[in-house]
């Protein structure tokens, strides 16, 4: 083992050990947060949307400094060039994002659901059909009966499973465990 992976190893089972400090058995995990690529896999959930929408916003900067900005430099100095066509991904940010009272987005109304006690996986499922399933980058499959959902991302379309989407949204560390020392 490389002394960078040892160290990394260290590192996690270090901090895997604080977490489950005065607990019999843990769910609790530790994950990284890999802001450099799109995320789809076979089962997409909470983790996945929260980088895919980090990826969203990072591809929204990009267009923004890269094309918009920069071709707007180009025409006011009367540069000779070519108009870049891209992708504006705004709808989709805005899916994810939105607040109100302007509108409403997924983590909006994920936030809303953690609200109520007798809240499930399945009314959050409900709710975001209910709300969203106008948006052209929502969709979902009727004819299943899952709390599945799609989102129309740049990179393509990633579907989500609502399952323990709540229980992930409300997951608060502790003050104690806050910081590591």
């Amino acid at each position: 083992m490389s002394p960078l992976a040892g160290l990394f190893k260290w590192l996690v089972d270090r901090i895997n050990t604080a977490l489950s400090v005065g607990k019999k058995k843990t769910e609790t995990s530790l994950s990284i947060l890999d802001i450099y690529g799109f995320e789809c896999f076979k089962e997409n959930s909470f983790e996945q949307l929260c980088i895919n929408y980090a990826n969203e916003r990072l591809q929204q900067q990009f267009n923004k400094h890269l094309f918009k900005l920069e071709q707007e430099v180009y025409a006011a100095e009367g540069v000779d060039w070519t108009q870049v066509e891209f992708e504006d991904n705004q709808e989709c940010v805005d899916l994810i994002e939105a607040r109100p009272p302007k509108s409403v987005g997924i983590l909006s109304l994920l936030d809303e659901e953690c609200m109520f006690p007798k809240a499930t996986d399945s009314t959050f499922g409900a709710k975001l059909r209910e709300n969203l399933q106008s948006n052209e980058r929502f969709r979902y499959d009727p004819k299943k009966p899952t709390d599945d959902f799609i989102v129309q991302h740049y990179a393509g379309p990633v579907t989500y499973s609502c399952t323990k989407f709540l229980d992930k949204n409300k997951d608060t560390l502790s003050p104690g465990k806050q910081s590591m020392h």
